[in-house]
């Protein structure tokens, strides 16, 4: 089961559905968001995801999320956060939430814009002029390894998209 965290209109969707051989829920706080992701299909026709639902990332459950008993008991073995941590400063809490829902060997992928620690300051994270946040490696990675004992299988820096001519 995999679990789309701030889903939005559904762009990681299609790329999520292939590795996810239970439940693909998509979660948002837009209603108007989902509304875009829900008619999306795969090349046979069938609805990217299982199950849409607009909540707070922070009062979720896996009864809220996965479809059945099973999937309940055992947690959601994928969870994505593509452009999600950058609506969040302190990460303790909804990393919490995440691990709250995982199997005991889920993975967590997600992006999240990066910061020097030296330039995030003691928190590990700063609000940038754009309103976004941005976090440090060694803040994320902490955070994480508190939260769900996850551990960093991956690192890669990249540039996801340019805002007023900037990376």
């Amino acid at each position: 089961s995999t679990m789309d965290a701030g889903c939005g209109t559904g762009l990681a969707g299609p790329f999520l559905r292939p590795l996810t051989t239970g439940t693909l829920s998509g979660v948002d706080l837009s209603p108007k968001m989902l509304e875009k992701a829900k008619p999306m299909k795969t090349a046979s026709g069938t609805p990217i995801y299982d199950k849409l639902l607009a909540a707070d990332l922070l009062q979720l459950t896996r009864g809220d999320i996965l479809l059945t008993p099973i999937e309940q008991s055992v947690g959601v073995e994928l969870i994505a956060a593509a452009d999600v941590l950058v609506y969040f400063g302190a990460l303790k809490e909804l990393l919490q939430s995440f691990a709250d829902l995982s199997a005991p060997s889920s993975v967590l992928i997600f992006s999240c814009e990066r910061i020097s620690s030296e330039e995030a300051g003691p928190d590990g994270w700063k609000l940038r002029p754009s309103g976004r946040f941005a976090h440090s490696r060694q803040y994320v990675e902490a955070m994480a390894k508190a939260a769900g004992g996850y551990e960093l299988l991956g690192y890669n820096e990249i540039v996801p998209r340019m805002e007023y001519g900037q990376p």
